[in-house]
């Protein structure tokens, strides 16, 4: 299995999302060891390990091989076997090197909302933004499930957290804690569910809330508040076997990321959809890795990030990773960055084919984006949902 040859060579297409093709690993694997093989495996539901022919249809991971003597100069983008605790370390790492260098597109200006309240993860207590000076905050977003068997959080009426949490919100407070956070907020926590008035209000600013967040942890795993974040808790991730061999090494790295995102129940719903459209960062996780995404790059445990700041996979554009994974890729026939009207269209479109409980939030669930889209220099603003262009802004264009 192992050659000399470019790993453009030995990478075959094919695994992930079609849509995808391979242009996640093919963005890294320009700057690799041009001595590390690469190979695209196709899981088999009657064998896992089985190499299969491209073209079959099975559930897809990547197997990578590297060599025992590789080059220093390329260990930096050493591919590394996922362990079974996510790796805390190259995730600080993901956040500092994106608010250190990727400036406005993914480090905008924001501040608390009026109304709104934060989990202190340290005190265990719920908080309300007037009493701190400039916090920052990480968010979750996460499928709350079946009402019936995930009944609601009942808040005492005191500001300390219930002695009982959903799995992935405890899960979410340590990760908080692990990323050297000290504020934590959860919709379900964070707004009050039982005051009409104040529900209402925070929805309505859904797109600044996970917008000013530092960082949106993101639950794809499972169908509920208590399936947790795979590796954090008591939730095991996939076991990904390792093989040594003389002429290296053999170990799976899982799936595209955006594959097991958007084959995830979180990708399918709408109140969801938002809270991850709106955040400026998001730490992904699933039952195989954890993955980052931001306007300008993206990272996973499999193929850190390189500490090296002069490396050219550090500098490569990697943004099309972000808009590939929201569909917002334009074709030969509409420009970059998409026309007003055609951003529009092409958020709501996505976000109608997805699902929530109650149909009568359907307006309340794209509040956020609604409220984005008619921010800016370039207005999309709307009547119940019907966008008019209000054009840019100064410009004498009647209303």
């Amino acid at each position: 299995m192992m050659s000399h040859q470019s790993p453009f060579h030995q990478l075959r297409y094919g695994f992930g999302d079609e849509r995808f093709n391979s242009d996640w690993i093919f963005s890294k694997a320009a700057y690799v060891s041009p001595s590390m093989s690469m190979r695209a495996a196709f899981e088999s539901p009657k064998s896992p390990w089985a190499f299969e022919p491209v073209e079959e249809n099975w559930a897809r991971t990547i197997v990578l091989c590297t060599p025992p003597d590789a080059d220093p100069v390329y260990t930096f983008w050493m591919p590394f076997p996922l362990q079974e605790v996510p790796n805390y370390t190259a995730a600080r790492a993901w956040l500092n090197e994106c608010q250190t260098n990727h400036g406005a597109d993914c480090n905008s200006l924001s501040n608390p909302v009026q109304g709104m309240h934060l989990i202190d993860v340290l005190d265990s207590r719920i908080v309300d933004v007037k009493d701190l000076l400039s916090p920052r905050w990480l968010a979750l977003s996460y499928v709350w499930g079946n009402a019936t068997h995930c009944p609601p959080i009942q808040i005492s009426g005191t500001d300390m957290l219930p002695d009982h949490l959903p799995k992935t919100v405890e899960d979410a407070i340590e990760v908080t804690k692990r990323l050297d956070y000290r504020y934590l907020w959860v919709d379900e926590l964070c707004i009050d569910q039982l005051d009409p008035s104040h529900r209402a209000s925070q929805v309505r600013k859904m797109d600044l809330i996970y917008q000013g967040a530092d960082l949106t942890i993101v639950a794809s795993y499972g169908d509920n508040k208590n399936c947790g974040l795979p590796g954090v808790g008591t939730t095991p991730r996939m076991e990904h076997p390792v093989v040594h061999i003389d002429s290296g090494t053999v170990f799976s790295i899982g799936p595209d990321p955006r594959s097991s995102l958007r084959s995830s129940t979180w990708w399918t719903r709408a109140w969801t959809f938002q809270e991850g459209y709106l955040s400026k960062r998001l730490l992904v996780f699933t039952d195989h890795q954890m993955t980052f995404f931001c306007r300008q790059a993206a990272w996973m445990e499999a193929l850190p990030l390189p500490p090296d700041r002069n490396s050219a996979a550090l500098n490569a554009d990697l943004s099309h990773l972000w808009t590939s994974l929201w569909d917002l890729r334009s074709s030969p026939y509409i420009p970059t960055p998409l026309p007003p009207l055609i951003r529009f269209e092409t958020l709501i479109i996505q976000y109608i084919d997805r699902d929530m409980s109650d149909p009568r939030d359907a307006l309340n669930a794209a509040a956020g984006v609604l409220h984005h889209l008619g921010q800016g220099d370039d207005q999309v603003l709307n009547f119940v949902g019907l966008p008019y262009y209000r054009g840019p802004k100064g410009a004498e264009i009647p209303i």
